[in-house]
């Protein structure tokens, strides 16, 4: 952003628009990092059992890859991005929403940034390995375990 800025002044032909401070709130608050780490430190061919946490006959991973999905951003870069004076709208009515959301984004209509409020119903929480949905909250340092307590003490986090 600061690159692209630098080359922007009042004699520009070329407009720059800034989001206004909601919508620049709503943006901000969306930026999160998603799970960036597979949730076992360790992994070994032959050793590491998946789903080792169910009662079912567990088989040993045969093979382990791993890929970096930080390369994912570079291609994004590379599509249109939403720009221009924006427009907000909310909706009173979820389902009214969907259905016009779902309507524009068919029709090519829809552009842009889309804020809303997801839920998994508890009766299929058991068909994901790992919650679809995530949430980022502080967490207590009393919370805790000690191992982790630890390891980030030793790595100075």
């Amino acid at each position: 952003m600061q690159y692209l800025l630098r080359g922007v002044d009042s004699k520009s032909k070329n407009t720059v628009y800034a989001p206004g401070e909601e919508v620049y709130k709503h943006l901000k608050a969306a930026v999160s990092g998603g799970p960036s780490i597979v949730f076992t430190r360790y992994h070994e061919a032959g050793v590491t059992r998946i789903r080792s946490h169910e009662k079912i006959t567990v088989k040993p991973c045969k093979r382990i890859l791993g890929y970096d999905a930080n390369a994912l951003y570079l291609s994004s870069m590379l599509n249109d991005m939403p720009c221009g004076k924006e427009k907000l709208t909310d909706y009173e009515d979820p389902v009214l929403a969907a259905i016009e959301l779902k309507n524009a984004i068919i029709n090519g209509k829809l552009f842009g940034f889309v804020k809303c409020k997801l839920a998994t119903p508890k009766t299929l929480w058991t068909k994901f390995e790992m919650p679809p949905i995530f949430v980022n909250r502080e967490v207590l340092e009393a919370a805790v375990p000690k191992e982790m307590l630890d390891y980030l003490t030793r790595t100075g986090r």
